[in-house]
C-alpha cells in the first residue's frame, strides 16, 4: 500500500486519504519512538509522544507527552 515508510510521511498521508480526505491539520499523530515523531513532522501533523519512564532523548522536550490514552482528549483543541 505504501511505497515509502517512516519517517516518510507517505503512510500517514495515505492513512488520511483513505479516512475521508483529512488534512495534517485536522489530525494528531500519538507515537513512542522518534521515527513516529519524525513521520508526523513531515506529514504536517501535530504529534503526542506516548511517553512512559524511559523519555527518548531524540525526542525535543517541548513536544507535548503522556502516559495515559485518557490524557489525548485535554490535547486536542477546536
Amino acid at each position: 500500500m505504501y511505497k515509502k515508510g517512516k519517517p516518510d510521511s507517505e503512510p500517514l498521508l495515505v492513512t488520511l486519504e483513505k479516512l475521508g480526505g483529512l488534512s495534517p491539520q485536522e489530525a494528531i499523530y500519538v507515537g513512542d519512538a522518534e521515527s513516529y515523531y519524525l513521520m508526523a513532522c513531515n506529514a504536517g501533523m501535530r504529534f503526542l509522544y506516548f511517553c512512559n519512564a524511559n523519555h527518548d532523548p531524540k525526542i525535543p522536550n517541548d513536544v507535548p507527552k503522556t502516559n495515559d490514552h485518557r490524557e489525548i482528549f485535554s490535547f486536542i483543541k477546536d
